[in-house]
């Protein structure tokens, strides 16, 4: 759909999926759900595109885990991972 998705884990190892339901207008959120991923140690935060629209996902590993995308658990494949760079964290309301 274009819109980038938020994946997330937890430092128990709990990966959940918030898929972007925005619009031109405004942006939002469908509740996550959970994911099933073999965990891997790399806490590091990746753009990927996990569901092969064309476009990148945000995900954001703990330092117990990060994102298996072999495979992707989203219909339409994967694409490789990239590490990027955050100057400053955004502030959360």
């Amino acid at each position: 759909d274009g819109w980038p998705d938020i994946i997330a884990s937890a430092a128990n190892g709990r990966v959940q999926v918030f898929l972007n339901t925005g619009n031109e207008g405004a942006t939002g959120f469908a509740s996550g759900q959970d994911v099933e991923l073999p965990p891997i140690i790399q806490p590091r935060t990746i753009m990927v595109d996990l569901n092969g629209d064309g476009d990148e996902d945000l995900y954001l590993p703990s330092t117990q885990g990060a994102c298996f995308v072999e495979r992707s658990f989203l219909e339409g494949g994967y694409a490789t991972a990239k590490l990027i760079r955050l100057e400053k964290s955004p502030k959360v309301e």
